[in-house]
């Protein structure tokens, strides 16, 4: 198999596999649940399936596009290309698949922090039942904005192409996994939690507390959090209660795909939302109360 095809084909895996897991999750989901929330079905579902296909339209076109335009963009940079260097074929796999998933560490953190990229991964963080379907929820542009922000740094280090097919299959399946509402086992959670992003790591990230919001943006590993100082794990009993989603964004889980995707372009929310100084506000608002 040649580059192009074996690109082409992980990039069928990186569609195929988010959908193919959401569905086989479900069942455990429901054996197994971390946490209740609201309904886990219609019309959310629909809405974050159908952003899901969206943006894998949107992300696929893009792919193809780096397949037939940048093959050999990062080669032509020596020495800094990784893929042309006389390292071991094992290293330069492993250091390129490492840079990549720091590359979506501090896109990831870049979309916590700035004013437009927070207004399109907001609609990630509305959902405030998170499971495996919340991993298809992201906003059409998203992904694009992401692969223009990485795209010169594909050719800078002349990462190889084949590295990069292979990472997105396994971050677009991890997407579906790390999201997944399953309460693993206690001591299994311990042991995958030091070196893999674990759906209770995960659901930290997505708790509505600041405390909590900040942290744990790693894509597949947990390294990088450890390294930068956001690493944080919480009790499992403090999960299950832990309310999700955006207090900003109240009954965004059931909002339609265009109410959604045009929600992004308000002016409103430009910066990550602080709930607890928004609580500290409304306390000061109210005034003391009256005894009655």
């Amino acid at each position: 198999m040649d580059a192009s095809s074996f690109f082409f084909a992980m990039s069928v895996a990186q569609a195929i596999l988010p959908f193919a897991l959401c569905a086989a999750l479900i069942p455990l989901e429901r054996a197994f649940p971390r946490s209740a929330g609201e309904a886990a079905g219609a019309p959310r579902l629909s809405t974050n399936v159908l952003l899901g296909v969206i943006a894998l339209t949107v992300n696929w076109s893009a792919a193809l596009w780096l397949m037939h335009r940048l093959g050999g963009f990062g080669a032509a940079w020596a020495p800094f290309s990784l893929a042309a260097s006389d390292l071991p074929a094992p290293l330069k796999f492993v250091l390129a698949f490492l840079a990549l998933d720091l590359m979506n560490y501090g896109v990831h953190v870049a979309s916590h922090k700035a004013g437009f990229l927070w207004r399109l991964h907001r609609i990630h963080h509305s959902d405030t039942h998170v499971d495996g379907a919340t991993g298809l929820r992201h906003h059409p542009l998203e992904g694009l904005v992401g692969f223009l922000l990485m795209t010169p740094l594909y050719g800078l280090l002349g990462l190889p192409l084949g590295v990069i097919a292979i990472y997105g299959a396994v971050a677009a399946a991890h997407a579906a996994l790390s999201h997944a509402n399953v309460a693993l086992p206690p001591g299994l959670e311990r042991i995958l939690r030091n070196v893999v992003i674990t759906p209770d790591a995960h659901r930290v990230h997505h708790s509505r507390e600041r405390a909590d919001f900040d942290r744990n943006y790693g894509q597949l590993f947990p390294f990088w959090d450890a390294l930068f100082g956001t690493l944080k794990f919480r009790p499992a009993h403090e999960l299950a209660k832990a309310p999700l989603g955006l207090a900003e964004m109240p009954g965004a889980s059931q909002w339609p795909v265009l109410r959604l995707a045009l929600s992004s372009f308000s002016k409103t929310l430009t910066t990550a939302p602080d709930p607890v100084k928004s609580t500290a506000a409304a306390a000061r608002k109210s005034g003391p109360r009256r005894r009655g």
